[in-house]
């Protein structure tokens, strides 16, 4: 079995360019798989949820987009790219979210685990972020569509998969969870949001 907590094949964030800010206060909501089948609420974090045989246009900048598949460990979301810790694990989880200019994809395809996906809404101007999990069982899929930074913003939709292993700690019969990821691995701009607080998980309480 494989070393939790870190993303295979190793991709260090740092092969993306882009930049990252810490949200100075954030506001955690957190929420359960009740979600995943309230179309409206999973509209207001600007994604959409596919089953089998639904399908739909992909916008993006680019005609080529690469399809990876990735395993992340049970303690990857309780690592930080942003404050110099290196390898070393924090104690709880923190915010992690992420928008940019090309189209998402994350496939949940585990034989045991759903994956999850967190996603957010930031408004900069009140420095708020509201954070919901996305639990997508074995065959759905999560489609982000690109969100460049534009001038004017009132607010910016947000999404994370640092935390796409958090089913693992329900019963802890796993250690990871394998998910197939479609996304522009050259030429992309990431926008990072990111804060220390710990973040809230109902379904794990």
């Amino acid at each position: 079995m494989n070393r939790p907590g870190f993303e295979l094949p190793p991709r260090s964030w740092t092969n993306f360019k882009g930049f990252h800010e810490e949200v100075q206060n954030g506001v955690q909501a957190g929420s359960g798989p009740k979600l995943l089948g309230r179309r409206r609420r999973r509209e207001a974090f600007g994604s959409a949820v596919l089953g089998k045989h639904q399908g739909l246009r992909i916008s993006s900048p680019v005609q080529a987009l690469d399809q990876i598949d990735y395993e992340y460990g049970m303690f990857a979301g309780h690592r930080s790219p942003y404050q110099g810790t290196g390898q070393r694990l924090l104690g709880t989880v923190c915010t992690d979210l992420e928008h940019h200019n090309f189209p998402h994809v994350f496939a949940s395809v585990d034989l045991d685990l759903p994956l999850v996906i967190s996603v957010g809404r930031y408004w900069p101007d009140m420095n708020k972020l509201f954070l919901a999990d996305l639990w997508l069982p074995r065959g759905k899929a999560l489609y982000v569509p690109p969100r460049p930074k534009l001038a004017g913003q009132r607010h910016i939709d947000l999404h994370g998969n640092r935390n796409s292993a958090l089913a693992c700690w329900k019963d802890i019969e796993q250690d990871s969870v394998r998910t197939r990821t479609l996304l522009q691995t050259d030429g992309g701009y990431f926008h990072w949001f990111w804060n220390e607080l710990p973040t809230v998980h109902p379904l794990l309480k």
